[in-house]
């Protein structure tokens, strides 16, 4: 099932990890090389670098939580749990049967928990923290696809209302 899950969400993501890599590298590169520059707390560079790999690969995580919380959902319910991953360079979705409204609100919700969680790691105390802390909160960006225009945030929205949502992609 993790496999299941990694491969659908590596199909979904890949291009998208590669244009936010490519996006954020020269930015996030200059800040590196000004930490380096001014004389940043020993340790510090790495802890940046660590979070400037972590923010790309963290759409990848998004889009597991979605394809991980789908597999265990239908296998728990004894449906279908086939599903695929769909992507370009600026966006990237898991397709997948229906769910009940629960099952559906799960999975609207793991996306953007699991692709947020590595700004916990961003945050860890260390001699970076401060410089880092605005790098760090770009992985805030998972939680803006719960906003009601978002469709992780219309299922999320029809489940609270107690509605059925409408077909579309998790």
């Amino acid at each position: 099932m993790v496999v299941y899950a990694a491969r659908t969400a590596f199909s979904a993501s890949w291009r998208l990890v590669i244009s936010v890599t490519a996006l954020t590298l020269v930015p996030l590169g200059l800040a590196a090389g000004l930490f380096a520059v001014v004389g940043a707390p020993a340790g510090a560079l790495g802890h940046a670098l660590v979070t400037v790999a972590l923010f790309p690969l963290s759409f990848f995580w998004h889009e597991f939580g979605h394809a991980a919380a789908s597999a265990v959902v239908a296998r728990r319910r004894g449906d279908d749990d086939t599903m695929f991953g769909v992507g370009g360079f600026g966006h990237a979705s898991v397709v997948r049967w229906r769910s009940d409204r629960a099952g559906d609100a799960v999975i609207s919700l793991a996306g953007p928990v699991v692709g947020a969680a590595p700004l916990v790691i961003s945050l860890a105390p260390g001699p970076g923290y401060l410089l880092t802390f605005p790098v760090a909160l770009l992985f805030l960006i998972h939680l803006g696809s719960l906003l009601p225009s978002q469709s992780d945030g219309r299922q999320l929205a029809a489940y609270l209302k107690g509605a059925t949502p409408s077909a579309e992609r998790a």
